[in-house]
């Protein structure tokens, strides 16, 4: 069993861990914007997120209104496509990334995942099977996130939970199996998980956006962020 005075010493090694870390990052991304405590809250969302990306393929951006939700992937999806081909602190090389969105509570679950036409019986597609289809089948190299942003339902959500375990497959009525690449990644952006049931919440990694991680003032400053970020992130990665 682990003595106090070894789990505190392994403590301390970790907050050294963290705090070098952080004393590791290139000052520019401190000067992103005037407020340095904000602005690096925001880029460590980006890298939490990344780093999410990277070991799930499934995954939820949770956070209220106006808390930076959509610009996190955004700004990451910018800065990882300006790196397209360059060597990865991970290995191989950086992808670059195209993002579909969709809300899917404003169509209805047949429209979403398709369904049977009631007068003749054919198969009609749903939104979401086509534009998987179409990613999966795919010849390029890129990155694939589909960001389904709107409130969780059990309703649309449960044909989902095969897609979102290590099978990575979405099962349609029709008899249909849609299998997803390596490249493709589910994000649900929420506010809350009050509609997620545990099956879906334990198959997807979570990025929690806190409510005070922007100020109103740099609202107009983030849609500056992009090409900023975009400029940096390639001395980033290689400063770290």
């Amino acid at each position: 069993m682990i003595s106090a005075k070894q789990r505190t010493s392994k403590m301390s090694l970790v907050r050294a861990s963290i705090e070098k870390n952080s004393k590791d990052r290139p000052v520019f991304l401190e000067r992103v914007c005037n407020s340095t405590v904000v602005i690096s809250g925001f880029i460590n969302k980006c890298l939490q997120l990344y780093q999410t990306t990277v070991v799930r393929h499934g995954l939820m951006l949770v956070g209220p209104p106006a808390s930076g939700k959509t610009k996190c992937y955004k700004v990451l999806a910018a800065a990882l496509t300006a790196l397209e081909g360059k060597p990865s602190s991970r290995g191989g090389v950086y992808q670059a990334v195209q993002i579909h969105v969709l809300n899917p509570k404003s169509i209805t679950v047949p429209q979403l995942y398709g369904n049977y036409k009631t007068h003749n019986q054919h198969w009609k597609d749903g939104i979401l099977p086509a534009i998987l289809r179409e990613g999966a089948a795919a010849v390029d190299k890129k990155k694939q996130w589909y960001v389904l942003d709107g409130p969780l339902e059990a309703g649309w959500m449960d044909g989902l939970n095969t897609v979102l375990d290590d099978n990575k497959k979405l099962y349609l009525s029709c008899g249909e199996v849609i299998n997803l690449t390596d490249e493709m990644t589910i994000m649900f952006e929420v506010q809350d998980l009050a509609g997620a049931s545990p099956t879906t919440a334990s198959r997807c990694g979570m990025v929690y956006l806190e409510p005070n991680l922007l100020e109103l003032s740099y609202f107009t400053e983030l849609g500056q962020l992009d090409e900023t970020f975009k400029k940096c992130c390639y001395h980033f990665t290689h400063d770290l």
